[in-house]
């Protein structure tokens, strides 16, 4: 039936997510793009993906690839459907995946916090709510030395 009327989705919405988020890690170091650039282009994803699903409207590729390279716009489109990478012309987007493209900053006059929004998911940051702490789990040796050097 789902190839009578030509659905091209027939993912669940956790594997479409995914295999957009493996494509998009794979582009962007083909591409070779400096943090900065990844960065911006993980958070218009984020937000074009966050609109749409609030909106009830499709996530489209075709989208994704006109905001990743507005010069090529077919250039991720292409890439990220050739064999292998399976990426579908409409996502299904899956809320709890789709963070993974978010980049979170914050800074104020005494601190200054940035980290990709996937740490949170796999729990290597975690939030409480109710007592308003962030806690960093795993810490890089070097972080932790620098801490120990303050003493």
């Amino acid at each position: 039936f789902m190839t009578f009327v030509d659905v091209d989705n027939k993912k669940t919405s956790t594997e479409s997510t995914n295999n957009l988020i493996k494509a998009f890690d794979e582009y962007s170091t083909e591409k070779k793009w400096d943090r900065d650039t990844k960065i911006k282009k993980r958070n218009q994803i984020f937000e074009y993906s966050h609109e749409c699903m609030a909106t009830k409207k499709e996530i489209l590729l075709k989208r994704i690839s006109e905001i990743l390279d507005p010069v090529n716009p077919e250039d991720f489109e292409n890439f990220s459907t050739e064999e292998g990478r399976k990426v579908s012309s409409v996502i299904s987007g899956d809320k709890s995946k789709m963070k993974v493209f978010k980049y979170l900053t914050y800074s104020d006059e005494s601190l200054k916090i940035e980290f990709d929004s996937a740490l949170l998911l796999n729990e290597t940051i975690h939030y409480d709510k109710l007592s308003n702490k962030l806690t960093i789990k795993n810490l890089p040796k070097e972080l932790v030395d620098k801490i120990n050097n303050l003493n």
